[in-house]
């Protein structure tokens, strides 16, 4: 298995420089494009006395219109990291969409790739070490209006891979060779709902790339959204429900884990899940008349798992040297219950002339809520700790982002 890190690597050394150059040539070249928007984010994730998250984004944005058809480019970098000990981890990413639009049909096309380097994380209650991952993922959009109405199929594959790596007393490391999204969605006036397919293929390799254990999973999404606006104030209200399913079957042995002191013979794992849940989202944005360049917004979203079931069987055996026994077991976990409420508040000013161009600027903060944890039912117990002595830094460090826009 050879990943395809060395693509991924150029994407990254070249997209800098491009993301340069469009912005140094764009605002000088002729009009090619009618609209050009240059955009750029930054903001924290999470901030604790462990240490700290954030990314920056940055991208451009290209329209040109012509006898009611519209054709446009969107490309993305975004740049993250971490040096928190539940994920240390510098990933980068680029994307970008390419298409047109015309007043019956059009086309879109997304693509990007994902790469990180070394990555280690202790939120499992052991450690998980990578040497890298890579991945990239193409999709395709097809709109149809009619009369107001619109139909919309879609699909979306990707791939990825990591290097060498281990978890906890196991060497290896995840591949995804495959997954799919395929799905179709309608929209009239202020309605829309769509449906979704996903398959999933899940390896997890040793680091001489000789298979452990394989995943199949699958799963279906629907959504559904309903908005309108009146008086400056717009609202939309989205309910998605979502099931997954999934196998895993595999195991470990001392002749695939390379090192002396791998404490058995053989371990073999046999397991199988199912989640039933639900998401609704709440999405308020509010301009005065007076001042409509002003606006504030709120998003509010609440989850909520209705059912999941995971089981598993072991088979074993210990070395001599720990012990020398065969042993079998069998495990499972119910999971239901709310899971919490993600707020996001954020205020801004749009469309500021600035010269012969417009900038558009606002702050945002996203807060995680977690009422209804104390519903969770679960048939296994777990240790609660004490307060966080810094709890308040967390609440308003983390979660906290600027952007800009420019508009030409």
């Amino acid at each position: 298995m050879q990943m395809n890190t060395c693509i991924i690597r150029l994407y990254k050394s070249v997209s800098a420089s491009l993301f340069l150059a469009l912005l140094l040539v764009f605002p000088n070249a002729p009009p090619i494009f009618a609209q050009v928007t240059v955009y750029g984010e930054a903001g924290t994730l999470l901030v604790n006395n462990d240490g700290s998250s954030g990314y920056a984004e940055s991208g451009i944005s290209l329209r040109h219109i012509q006898n009611g058809t519209e054709a446009w480019a969107d490309f993305t970098v975004l740049q993250a990291g971490s040096d928190l000990s539940a994920a240390n981890v510098s990933p980068f990413a680029l994307s970008g969409r390419l298409g047109f639009d015309a007043p019956i049909f059009g086309v879109n096309f997304a693509f990007g790739a994902f790469h990180h380097g070394s990555f280690y994380s202790d939120a499992l209650g052991f450690p998980v070490n990578s040497e890298g991952g890579a991945g990239a993922f193409l999709g395709l959009r097809l709109p149809l209006r009619l009369r107001g109405f619109t139909i919309e199929p879609s699909m979306f594959w990707g791939e990825a891979e990591w290097e060498d790596g281990s978890l906890y007393w196991a060497l290896g490391k995840p591949d995804v060779p495959e997954a799919k999204i395929v799905g179709v969605s309608t929209a009239y006036k202020g309605h829309s709902a769509a449906f979704y397919y996903i398959s999933l293929g899940l390896n997890v390799f040793n680091n001489d790339n000789i298979q452990l254990f394989s995943s199949k999973d699958s799963g279906f999404a629907g959504v559904y959204t309903f908005s309108f606006e009146v008086r400056g104030w717009k609202l939309g209200v989205s309910a998605v429900w979502a099931y997954a399913e999934g196998s895993l079957d595999g195991g470990l042995t001392d002749s695939n884990q390379h090192y002396w002191l791998f404490p058995y013979i053989f371990y073999y794992i046999n397991g199988e899940f199912n989640i039933n849940a639900g998401l609704f989202v709440f999405n308020l944005r509010f301009s005065p008349a007076n001042l409509p360049q002003f606006f504030f917004e709120t998003i509010a979203s609440t989850a909520h798992v209705f059912s999941s079931h995971f089981s598993w069987t072991v088979n074993y055996k210990n070395k001599n040297l720990f012990g020398g026994q065969e042993r079998s077991g069998y495990g499972f976990r119910n999971i239901r219950g709310m899971l919490g409420i993600f707020l996001r508040l954020g205020v801004g000013w749009n469309a500021l002339p600035v010269g012969k161009t417009q900038a558009s600027f606002g702050l945002r903060k996203t807060l995680i809520i977690p009422v209804g944890l104390e519903q969770l039912e679960t048939d296994t117990s777990s240790k609660g700790g004490g307060a966080d002595s810094d709890l308040l830094q967390t609440i308003l460090l983390s979660g906290l982002s600027f952007y800009m826009t420019w508009r030409f």
